[in-house]
């Protein structure tokens, strides 16, 4: 009996905890505001509410209710994290297109609830296309990088999206501004905002359109980083052949310090070339610069780089990357030098592949200046058809280095083999000897000298005079005296002589190239001690 009577009091208890927590405290009395919807599209809006509660008053819970149901009898609870009393907003998704909801705050203390004021809003059939937050990710001097999300596509597909963009006016930008497109084939979509000024305030959002407009998202303020040395553009190509492409970039600020050079830089092998790879230098002052890269190999991929220096270090700009097609023009080997003198040398190469065309011209091309000389320096053409063809270049200047190309054509163009150098040996020739001087002239002895004005580039085998006093052009089948003087001097004791008489002598050299004669000088020995009065006469 106690048994049972102590289980009917257990139940009694709990009828009445129950009961309790449907009935509301009376300290339970927050003040509740249903706000106003705002960004309704197909399948979300935003619902907006608050709360005050008043002293003493415990909140375990609040936000919005909202309901297909005008009573309220069935909703869905959307909490938000209030703290102590303030407004808020809530974002739904995932609503039905073209249907009307019914919302109010509210705010629970873990036993009851309390609602604000019941409103309505209606979800449209079809709208243009609506985002979440854009976000922006890296950022440099010249570029940021923007993404953003598509909640609802608007209820058609869509025919364009990206980011729009421009500089900070106090105004949102449209695609009537700065555009940059984006694939269709993800809700999260991403692009790069580049070439943009160092240090400036530049606004940008979401866009997208379909069937019922354009769509945009909420805009983003971002400032690009300042920078010292120079900035530069990316590259636009405007122009290219199987072996070339023409580019161009701008300087979009020059830095601190003034400018020194700009240009562009590339390698076939580097994905990130610098000026240390192969760069051609661009002069002129304009901030907007092009250059032709030529003489590309075919089926290759090229990086390029546009640069630009200043006292305080090299900007570079984006890696562009072009790819030349399979080639169409002749190939051919290395040019290979031979039989160098100082005024003649051998070219020889060959043609690799045709590629398909006959060959129509073919030859070498030859410069002083140009590393990779083409047609348009010196260019001899070699006649014949063999694939392999060779010329003897003349007429070079000694102590020259050249620059040499092979070259063949066909009806697609010229192709080139590649680039090699030669230098030009000294010039030989037989010496050159100066004029004969006379001295310490006596009775029967005198003293002659003379300088090798030049050796001839070879070693002086022999040298000395030649002297008659009967042949007035002496030969060396006249009286001759060798000279022992070191260097290019000549000099000699002549002995033996007849007193008073004339003498006819000039100096020679001799080298292995051959032997070369001085002209003539006259002297006179002595009579009796006194000399006459031409014993001395000029050279003839």
């Amino acid at each position: 009996m106690k048994k049972l009577q102590y289980l009917l009091l257990c139940t009694l208890l709990l009828l009445m905890t129950a009961c309790e927590k449907d009935t509301e405290p009376s300290n339970f009395a927050p003040g509740l505001s249903t706000g106003a919807v705002s960004d309704i599209y197909r399948v979300g809006a935003t619902l907006s509410g608050g709360v005050q509660k008043s002293e003493g008053t415990l909140i375990k819970d609040c936000g919005i209710l909202y309901s297909e149901l005008q009573s309220m009898a069935e909703y869905t609870e959307v909490k938000v994290d209030i703290g102590e009393a303030s407004s808020f907003s809530v974002p739904l998704q995932g609503l039905s297109p073209g249907k009307t909801y019914y919302y109010c705050a509210y705010a629970s203390s873990g036993y009851s609830i309390a609602k604000g004021e019941v409103k309505s809003f209606a979800t449209t059939e079809s709208n243009a296309p609506v985002f979440g937050d854009l976000q922006v990710g890296a950022k440099n001097e010249k570029s940021f990088t923007v993404s953003a999300t598509i909640i609802d596509e608007g209820g058609s597909d869509l025919i364009l999206r990206g980011f729009c963009w421009k500089p900070a006016d106090g105004n949102s930008p449209t695609v009537e501004d700065n555009v940059s497109n984006v694939a269709l084939d993800a809700a999260a979509f991403t692009s790069k905002i580049n070439d943009l000024t160092p240090g400036k305030e530049y606004v940008v959002c979401a866009y997208a359109i379909n069937a019922k407009g354009v769509g945009y998202g909420k805009s983003v303020t971002v400032t690009t980083n300042t920078s010292t040395v120079p900035v530069v553009s990316s590259i636009i190509p405007t122009d290219s052949t199987d072996t070339s492409v023409q580019v161009e970039a701008r300087i979009l600020s020059r830095g601190e310090t003034a400018l020194t050079e700009k240009g562009f830089c590339w390698s076939s092998e580097s994905e990130v070339p610098t000026t240390a790879n192969l760069k051609k230098v661009v002069e002129g002052e304009s901030d907007t610069y092009n250059a032709n890269i030529d003489e590309l190999k075919p089926a290759t991929a090229y990086y390029i780089r546009a640069y630009a220096v200043n006292g305080q270090g090299t900007g570079y700009g984006d890696v562009f990357v072009f790819r030349t097609p399979a080639s169409v023009i002749p190939e051919l080997t290395g040019t290979v030098m031979t039989e160098v003198t100082a005024t003649t040398a051998k070219a020889a190469s060959s043609v690799i592949v045709n590629n398909g065309y006959e060959v129509t011209e073919r030859g070498f091309c030859l410069s002083k200046e140009k590393m990779q000389p083409d047609v348009n320096d010196i260019k001899i053409k070699v006649n014949g058809v063999e694939n392999a063809f060779a010329i003897v270049f003349t007429q070079l200047e000694p102590e020259t280095t050249y620059y040499v190309r092979s070259y063949a054509a066909n009806i697609k163009g010229i192709g080139y083999g590649e680039a090699n150098l030669f230098t030009t040996l000294k010039e030989i020739n037989a010496p050159t000897v100066g004029v004969t001087t006379v001295s310490s002239i006596g009775e029967t002895s005198a003293s002659a000298s003379a300088e090798i004005t030049s050796t001839g580039n070879l070693a002086i085998t022999e040298k000395g005079f030649y002297y008659s006093s009967t042949n007035a052009v002496p030969t060396s089948d006249d009286t001759k005296v060798v000279s022992v003087a070191s260097g290019t001097t000549i000099t000699s004791s002549l002995s033996g002589l007849t007193a008073n008489t004339k003498y006819y002598i000039r100096a020679y050299a001799i080298n292995s190239k051959g032997e070369t004669l001085g002209s003539v000088a006259t002297f006179a020995t002595k009579s009796d001690g006194i000399p006459k009065k031409d014993d001395i006469e000029s050279p003839e």
